[in-house]
């Protein structure tokens, strides 16, 4: 009885460590976070990291001013 109880709990554990890990992902990749990753790569000097990160915002959102503003 002990064993399959911490067997499920180990499932458990590894399918919300899975769940929080696609969320925490999903999250960093939206559209505002992009942009202030980009801005915050030309504080630091880091252009081309800067460009890349605004190419992925113009791709996702191409109709969207504020993308191409950050990669000029």
């Amino acid at each position: 009885m002990k064993r399959r109880i911490i067997i499920i709990l180990i499932i458990v554990g590894i399918l919300g460590g899975l769940t929080g890990g696609t969320w925490l992902y999903l999250r960093r990749s939206s559209g505002l976070k992009l942009l202030a990753r980009a801005e915050l790569a030309i504080q630091a000097d880091k252009f081309d990291k800067a460009v890349d990160l605004a190419e992925t915002y113009i791709s996702k959102y191409p109709d969207d001013w504020r993308g191409y503003h950050v990669k000029a």
